[in-house]
């Protein structure tokens, strides 16, 4: 479903996009990671201190269009990474159109937040993007925004949500 276009830019690059404006808002020092997911889920960039954003936005270009769309797969790799990492605010933004079955989202989302204060913001990719990814947003106590540009972003959409570490 990310090789959709709309005006000659499917949602895979308008998800590459949004990835690469995010990482410019990251300060150095600040920790990032990447998984790319269709069928199957996969680290572009391990979660590592930022020193070169350009590096991290060079490993984002490079993602290309897969078969499928396994949100809960890629999810479930930050999961056993995440809650290990030594930083003290721990949030996962996920962009997705979500075309993809929800089953075990939800339950995975929330034990995140519940357990190690992982917080997660969704944005829809696309005007079609799934309903339930703004349900995931607010389990996960995060915002939800949709996206058909990139620019549309919010410039702080990486310090989501502010809230002080649990």
């Amino acid at each position: 479903s990310m090789s959709e276009t709309g005006g000659g830019v499917t949602k895979l690059d308008l998800a590459k996009e949004a990835a690469s404006r995010s990482v410019e808002f990251l300060f150095p020092g600040d920790r990032v990671g990447v998984i790319a997911f269709d069928d199957l889920a996969s680290w572009v960039v391990p979660i590592t201190e930022l020193d070169d954003p350009a590096d991290v936005t060079r490993l984002i270009d490079g993602i290309s269009l897969g078969g499928g769309t396994d949100i809960y797969a890629g999810l479930l790799a930050m999961s056993q990474e995440l809650p290990n990492d030594p930083a003290l605010v721990k949030h996962v933004i996920l962009l997705t159109d979500g075309g993809a079955n929800p089953a075990g989202i939800p339950e995975l989302v929330e034990r995140m937040y519940t357990d190690y204060g992982i917080t997660l913001t969704t944005v829809g990719v696309g005007r079609d993007a799934a309903p339930f990814l703004e349900a995931l947003a607010r389990i996960g106590n995060g915002r939800y925004h949709i996206t058909e540009a990139p620019t549309a972003l919010p410039p702080k959409i990486t310090e989501e949500p502010p809230h002080a570490p649990r």
